[in-house]
C-alpha cells in the first residue's frame, strides 16, 4: 500500500462557496446543499488497488450554512478523471489537524489531476451531519438527484435522524434499523401505508397548485377548522419561505414568508 499527498487546489474552496446556501427547508435539512462539494486534487500518480492518500481538508462549509466533513467510510466519492472516472467508498478515514488520511480501493490508475465530488447526491453527508448534531430530519425533495432507492442504500445512520421523502408528492418516512434505513410508513393520497399495507385513512390531504406571490388557496369538502394541518413543499419553485395557513369556510389559504415562493404545497389535515 502506498501513500501519496494530495494538494487541494483553490478551486475546491470556490466550488463549495458557490453551492446552494439554503440547507434547511421548513421540514428539515436538504441533502442537495451537502452534495455540491468539489475538491480538485493534484497528486503523484495513483496506481490501481488499495491506496492511502493524504487529503489536506477535513471540513468544508456550505455558503450561509454549517461546516461538515465530506469524507467518511460511509460516503461514496466520485473520482472525476475522464475515461478513468469511478466511484470509490473509503475503507478508512482519519482526520487530524485539518488533514484526512483516506484509504480506498481504486479500479483505475490516476496519473495526474482529478476532482472528487459526492457520489450519492449529498444524502449520506446530510445524514452524517445530523447524526453529529444530535439528530434531525433530512428531507429528500424534488431537487434531489439521487436514485429512487437512495435511502435504503445508506450504510450509516442514527435512530435520532429520520429521512422524509417527498419527491412524488406523497410522504415516506425512513428510520434507522441498526445497519440500514427502512421505510417506517408512507402517506399516499388519503391512505397511511406501513410495509405496503393500508393501515389507516387520512381525513383530508392533497397537493396545491403553484403559489402565486407566495400564496395559494385550496378547497376540499373534508377541510375543517377543528383539526391541525401539516404543510410541506411538494415541488419547489422560486425562493422558498416558511409556510403557514389559515382556514375559512372549507378553504385553506396557504402562505409563504417569501412572496417569491412559487412552490406547490402538500397538505394533510389529521
Amino acid at each position: 500500500m502506498k501513500s501519496y499527498r494530495i494538494i487541494l487546489a483553490i478551486t475546491a474552496v470556490a466550488a463549495l462557496a458557490a453551492a446552494q446556501s439554503s440547507y434547511r427547508t421548513p421540514l428539515g435539512y436538504d441533502p442537495a446543499a451537502f452534495s455540491q462539494w468539489l475538491i480538485r486534487v493534484d497528486s503523484q500518480p495513483i496506481a490501481a488497488g488499495s491506496q492511502t492518500v493524504q487529503v489536506p481538508v477535513a471540513t468544508l462549509t456550505i455558503a450561509g450554512g454549517p461546516s461538515f466533513q465530506p469524507l467518511a467510510t460511509d460516503v461514496p466519492a466520485r473520482v472525476n478523471d475522464g475515461s478513468q472516472s469511478e466511484t470509490v467508498t473509503p475503507t478508512a478515514v482519519a482526520c487530524t489537524a485539518g488533514v484526512c488520511s483516506v484509504t480506498a480501493t481504486f479500479a483505475h490508475a490516476h496519473p495526474g489531476s482529478f476532482t472528487l465530488s459526492s457520489a450519492d447526491a449529498g444524502l449520506q453527508e446530510a445524514v452524517n451531519w445530523c447524526d453529529s448534531h444530535g439528530g434531525g430530519i433530512v428531507v429528500v425533495g424534488t431537487d434531489f438527484t439521487g436514485s429512487a432507492s437512495a435511502e435504503t442504500a445508506l450504510t450509516g445512520g442514527n435512530a435520532n435522524t429520520l429521512i422524509a421523502d417527498t419527491r412524488s408528492g406523497s410522504f415516506q418516512w425512513f428510520t434507522w434499523r441498526g445497519s440500514n434505513y427502512g421505510q417506517m410508513w408512507a402517506i399516499s393520497g388519503t391512505s397511511v401505508l406501513m410495509g405496503g399495507n393500508n393501515i389507516a385513512a387520512l381525513g383530508c390531504s392533497g397537493v396545491s397548485t403553484a403559489m402565486v406571490a407566495g400564496t395559494v388557496t385550496v378547497s376540499a369538502g373534508c377541510i375543517t377548522g377543528s383539526r391541525p394541518m401539516s404543510l410541506t413543499e411538494a415541488t419547489k419553485g422560486g425562493t422558498q419561505g416558511i409556510l403557514s395557513y389559515t382556514e375559512s369556510g372549507g378553504q385553506i389559504i396557504i402562505s409563504s414568508s417569501s412572496t417569491s415562493d412559487t412552490s406547490t404545497v402538500a397538505w394533510v389535515q389529521n
